[in-house]
């Protein structure tokens, strides 16, 4: 029997400076009956639709948006979400964007995937196909499997392309991919084009609260279709294609990138890097606690402080240190209170400094230690 499995993807689309990264935001996700969550509207019941704890593609546990028809319903209709998660997004439509979701068909059910982008207010219809005119007539954006879902009981990532008014670029690798990296099927009308009705002025988007909707939906009564990672974004600047499949959605600037990747590690060699900080002056600058089991420290050896044990080592009297701490207020070769305040403190340096003072200490034991030595013999 086969079941229509259809993906609705609403969009108002309006005009500015495009915001970067994934528009779609599932942090809301709340396991239990997908009852009001914020950004996502369901279609159907809650019971029929729920976000539970489960194996992502990468078999790692992540939250999943179950779809779970009723069979006793015989008229049934449209399941799954649709979203508003773009709430105060921005769409440029002079740049190319990409959607994309995990989708995993159970039960060896047969099922046909459609995604449909449109505006939510007048006009609704802004994209055109991608081979005509941006000023040709305006419809939805529709995305279609091209038949059933290619493979069942399998995660497939689901790919097809929006581009901008001016877009020449036909992108080749829409359509499903499966964790190998193999487009498995095709995509009918795999790319579009968004259309001149979008207004630069935004006299279009007053009506609609700075909203953009999206959202994916499932006909079918006899279906389990689990969703995973929806994801809408400008093509330049978000992970590839190459990047989702491996689970390392690093963000690269423009299309040669800050990051490189080699398996599962990822490098960056150009710059610093800035964890609460806007102007990191390290390659990593962290503003507040760092938390680890362990730190190493690469050291050379004419800094380690095995020097004090040379014999040509200038060990203070325990007079001089004395004098140097009434002057001074602090021990020799190491920073005041004053100093640490203004410069900081170094970790590496400032250990090798306190296993100088140690191996100093341990200097004065033995000294003291020939000196009572002495005064034993001498009592005997």
């Amino acid at each position: 029997m086969k079941i229509l499995t259809r993906v609705l993807f609403l969009l108002i689309c309006f005009v500015s400076y495009g915001q970067e990264g994934n528009l779609l935001n599932t942090n809301t996700w709340v396991k239990g009956p997908a009852e009001s969550i914020y950004g996502f509207n369901k279609n159907g019941s809650a019971e029929e639709n729920i976000i539970e704890t489960g194996m992502n593609p990468f078999q790692e546990e992540s939250l999943i948006w179950r779809v779970k028809p009723d069979p006793t319903d015989t008229a049934p209709t449209y399941r799954g979400f649709f979203t508003n998660a773009f709430t105060d997004a921005i769409i440029d439509k002079t740049a190319d964007y990409r959607f994309s979701i995990w989708v995993k068909i159970e039960n060896d059910e047969e099922g046909r995937l459609i995604s449909m982008l449109r505006g939510t207010g007048s006009p609704v219809y802004q994209f055109s196909e991608f081979d005509t005119s941006s000023a040709a007539t305006a419809r939805d954006a529709h995305f279609r499997s091209g038949g059933n879902i290619p493979v069942s009981n399998e995660w497939l990532l689901m790919v097809g392309y929006v581009s901008g008014v001016n877009g020449t670029k036909l992108y080749t690798d829409s359509g499903f991919h499966n964790l190998l990296g193999n487009v498995v099927g095709p995509l009918g009308s795999a790319q579009k084009r968004f259309n001149n009705s979008m207004d630069t002025n935004f006299t279009i988007i007053n009506d609609f609260n700075n909203r953009t909707n999206a959202g994916y939906n499932v006909v079918g009564n006899n279906q389990n279709l689990l969703f995973f990672d929806p994801r809408f974004e400008k093509v330049v600047g978000s992970p590839s294609i190459e990047d989702l499949l491996n689970n390392t959605p690093v963000v690269p600037e423009g299309e040669g990138g800050l990051w490189s990747s080699e398996g599962t590690n990822i490098n960056y060699i150009n710059g610093n890097v800035g964890i609460g900080v806007t102007n990191p002056d390290a390659p990593l600058t962290v503003k507040g606690k760092i938390h680890t089991n362990e730190v190493l420290v690469d050291v050379s050896a004419p800094i380690v402080p095995d020097y004090v044990f040379l014999e040509d080592y200038k060990l203070k009297s325990l007079a001089e240190v004395q004098l140097f701490i009434d002057e001074n207020g602090h021990l020799p070769n190491i920073k005041s209170a004053e100093e640490f305040t203004k410069e900081g403190m170094e970790l590496k340096q400032m250990n090798m400094k306190l296993l100088e003072k140690i191996e100093e200490l341990t200097l004065y034991i033995l000294q003291q230690e020939k000196r009572i030595q002495i005064l034993e013999k001498s009592n005997n």
